[in-house]
């Protein structure tokens, strides 16, 4: 090329004119060179010597000016040619394809057929090529019958083309047929098929072709191996990969730079670091793709100490960081938490003018929101040049990350007022700051600005409106998104189930999970810890039952939280001896394993064995802490257990050294209020360091119902109304006391009070399990299919009761409704029975197998 050139030049200073046939060899070295000066000069003698339309130079000066980008120049000097050819269309069209301009190359070729040229084969493969760049079916099955037609089947070159445009355009059936109906098929034509498969993510056809490959006696090239080792990374096929990486030392290629980067990367996608390793460090003449794929392989797995200490042998070695190696780095750093190292990488990047780069500012704003500087983060927000989507959901990201989210949203609003539209990850942190702010009217408005983005059927998306509506309380609005969603995933089922049973819809919980499990959707963790929560809360032991044997089906029992979870679950619904049989099961029980199973027996007034096993705990090095003794706590003032309860406070101060925290003291004083000892428990309430809560104060009030101390209940509710006008069972408690003595006219005035601050109590809610099936009942509600049947048997049931001499302790039933035209709450009542006849049992459950009821006011 360079010896044209010269050529051309020592003829023009010996003012010798060249031959036209020097111009198209002199023109196409331009080309090749990029030399547009050059090239210009060339064109200008080409004028004056009134050579351009010769259909030689006339094209090379298309294809010259096509290879310096100047297209606006080549359609110029192609409209004013006077006669054009295949040639001259051949190399204008070439020219657009070359340069990504697909759809004109495919209107030029539109053209050119209505003008009357017939395609020849090069300009054939060009057009393929535009419809494969634009996975273009349509036009390219058109083009394939053209092929056909003008006599090119057989072509090998045509055919490997058509295999890609299929593939790219997704139809791999079609693909496939052309590549086995191709004769002669060469390197290339496998080439292209393998490519295939991965594009459209069928790693395993690959595999399988590529074996197909070598047993035809096809020598792969560098290329094919790199497709298997891709594939052989995405499916983390380590066994095929150490296969494939012997095929290529036998083959001798292992020194090959492109294959020595794809064996890293197989080996790091497939978690195998140290032959990942091996393999880099060995490698000769390694390139900086080589140095990013390993440092990217430890930043991908968590090993973020490696990618740094490689980050800084590449420095060692003179190698120059790109754009991609820094934004490995950024990450290692910000997950470390490495301000200092951050620091530096900052300097770096300022030095190379990288600072400015959006990309690279958007990394560098997420490193110092993870290496905890947010000041420092908004500084690098607000000195970039030009703020896009990614930068502003990079600083918006941050303020969530710290807790602002009152501020994320007015970022988001002023985002909104550059003009710039929302992308999914700027809606997914608006909407965890709209969940955790409880804002309902900002969250439906939120919902809309998706619908409008036409994001609505993201999972993601899905899953964290879902967690938003959950979040402010609106559990409908958020099974109306489930409902909609085209797609879903086990975080999707996740957030539905923990969202009804969160706001006490546990039925509601178990509808969604046993759906789940009825779509073939296999739960995660989080929601069998959380269906798991729910048997326990309504004590539903058969329905635990069945949720246990799922978990050993699927061996999630070894997991230590999920145990833990069963051994609460069975504690709560009775099973004491169940919740034991999973505690000896753990092969290493952590605290929560030792205090779930402590305040197991708690719950059933085995004090005793919690003491003994909270010595054992100790006897293992693990000391006891204070939420083990809040259940221990709780359980004995549910049991009434004084002295066990004085025993145990005791113990967690003086023995354990535990300062009492605030609930320590609400299960004291409510244990000692039930007890009967009121002024102990507001002597015990006053002398905390703080101000008693709500919970507190409306233990105390309870016990002096109980115990009928109007005036000590009195000042109970004046210290609940200081912190909370609106708390409902405060107002009724006291009603209650003052009706208890027939004081009925303050009574009134208290609920007429309570209506004014609109302080409305929740309907109490039960459950009762039947042959493994919850059924739910809510105070005041008559929609049951068999409430008037229910109802009368219910009364049957209370008067059966009584003439066996049991009465249910009416003392803790509040006089007063809940809300205008409801009836009034009556106590939860513990039983297992089969009456013969008139009973709830022959209604619900016609076999008179055990009945268990469990309510919650």
């Amino acid at each position: 090329m360079a010896k044209s050139l010269r050529l051309y030049e020592e003829a023009q200073h010996a003012l010798v004119a060249p031959s036209k046939y020097i111009y198209p060899s002199t023109l196409k070295a331009c080309g090749d060179l990029g030399d547009l000066q050059q090239g210009r000069v060339i064109h200008d003698h080409v004028l004056r010597h009134e050579l351009e339309t010769d259909v030689v130079i006339s094209s090379a000066l298309i294809d010259m000016y096509c290879k310096c980008r100047r297209l606006e120049d080549t359609h110029f000097l192609f409209n004013n040619l006077p006669n054009r050819n295949i040639i001259t269309w051949g190399s204008l069209i070439a020219g657009y394809v070359q340069h990504g301009y697909s759809s004109i190359a495919s209107d030029l070729f539109a053209r050119m057929i209505q003008e009357g040229i017939r395609p020849n084969r090069v300009i054939l493969l060009s057009v393929l090529k535009a419809c494969a760049s634009r996975r273009s079916l349509r036009e390219g099955r058109l083009l394939h019958d053209k092929s056909v037609r003008y006599g090119f089947e057989a072509d090998v070159a045509i055919g490997n083309t058509l295999v890609v445009m299929y593939s790219k355009g997704g139809s791999l059936a079609e693909a496939e047929r052309i590549f086995w109906t191709l004769t002669g098929r060469n390197v290339v034509s496998w080439c292209a098929m393998i490519a295939g498969y991965m594009q459209q993510g069928q790693g395993f056809l690959a595999l399988e072709l590529f074996e197909r490959m070598y047993f035809d006696g096809v020598r792969p090239n560098s290329f094919v191996f790199s497709c298997i080792l891709k594939a052989c990374g995405t499916m983390e096929a380590s066994k095929q990969g150490r296969i494939t990486h012997d095929q290529i030392i036998r083959n001798m290629l292992e020194v090959d730079t492109v294959i020595g980067s794809s064996l890293i990367d197989m080996y790091a996608e497939c978690a195998c670091l140290g032959e990942a390793f091996y393999v880099f460090d060995r490698l000769k003449g390694r390139n900086i793709v080589s140095w990013n794929v390993m440092i990217c392989g430890y930043v991908h797995h968590g090993q973020y100490e490696h990618a740094l200490h490689l980050f800084d042998k590449m420095n060692f070695e003179k190698i120059k960081p790109n754009k991609a190696t820094y934004l490995y780095v950024m990450q290692a750093s910000g997950n470390l938490g490495a301000l200092k190292d951050g620091n530096t990488l900052h300097g770096h990047l300022f030095e190379g003018g990288l600072e400015v780069d959006e990309v690279v500012g958007s990394s560098l704003i997420d490193m110092y929101v993870m290496c905890g500087s947010l000041e420092e983060a908004c500084n690098i927000f607000k000195n970039l040049p030009s703020q896009n989507v990614i930068s502003w959901s990079a600083i918006i990201r941050g303020h969530t990350c710290h807790g602002h989210d009152l501020m994320a949203l007015e970022l988001f609003g002023g985002m909104q007022e550059e003009g710039l539209k929302p992308d999914k990850v700027t809606f997914l942190c608006a909407l965890k700051a709209i969940g955790i702010l409880e804002m309902e009217e900002q969250g439906t408005l939120m919902h809309n600005l998706i619908i409008v983005a036409g994001l609505e059927c993201d999972v993601m998306i899905g899953n964290a409106l879902m967690h938003m509506y959950c979040n402010c309380g609106l559990v409908e609005s958020a099974c109306r998104v489930f409902d909609k969603m085209s797609a879903r995933d086990a975080a999707s089922w996740s957030a539905v189930i923990t969202g009804h049973a969160a706001y006490g819809n546990v039925p509601g919980a178990f509808g969604y999970f046993t759906l789940m499990h009825q779509e073939g959707m296999k739960p995660d963790r989080v929601t069998v810890l959380c269906i798991l929560k729910a048997c326990g809360i309504i004590k539903a032991l058969e329905q635990g039952r069945l949720l246990h044997d799922y978990i050993r089906r699927t061996e999630a029992d070894a997991d230590v939280a999920v145990g833990n979870a069963l051994i609460d679950m069975y504690a709560r619904s009775g099973s004491i001896e169940d919740s034991l049989k999973v505690f000896n099961a753990l092969a290493r029980p952590d605290t929560i394993s030792w205090g779930a199973m402590i305040s197991g027996y708690a719950e059933h007034g085995c004090f005793d064995l919690a003491w003994e096993c909270m010595q054992k705990m100790e006897r293992q090095g693990l000391a006891p802490n204070p939420i083990m003794f809040t259940s221990i706590l709780s359980a004995c003032g549910r049991a009434g257990h004084v002295e066990n309860g004085h025993r145990y406070f005791g113990l967690m101060v003086e023995y354990y050294g535990i300062m009492p925290s605030l609930e320590h003291v609400n299960c004291m004083a409510d244990l000692l209020g039930h007890s009967g000892c009121l002024e102990e428990a507001k002597r015990l309430l006053q002398s905390m360091p703080g101000q008693p809560d709500l919970m507190g104060w409306m233990s105390l009030l309870t016990a002096c119902r109980t115990h009928g101390n109007k005036k000590l209940g009195q000042q109970s509710f004046d210290s609940i109304s200081e912190q909370d006008l609106s708390y409902a069972a405060g107002y009724e408690f006291l009603a209650d006391i003052y009706a208890d003595v027939q004081d009925n006219d303050t009574a009134q005035r208290l609920h007429e009070v309570r209506a004014m601050n609109k302080a409305w109590k929740r309907p109490g809610k039960a459950w009762l399990e039947v042959m493994g099936n919850v059924h739910e009942f809510i105070v005041g509600d008559k929609t049951h299919p068999l409430y008037d049947k229910i109802h009368s048997k219910l009364e049957n049931l209370r008067d059966a009761m009584q003439g066996k001499g049991y009465f249910p302790q009416f003392d803790s039933i509040l006089a007063y409704p809940t809300k205008p035209n409801t009836i009034p709450q009556t106590t939860s009542i513990k039983f297992e029975s089969c009456f013969d006849e008139g009973n709830l049992s022959y209604l619900l459950n016609p076999s008179k197998s055990l009945l268990k009821f469990f309510a919650t006011t």
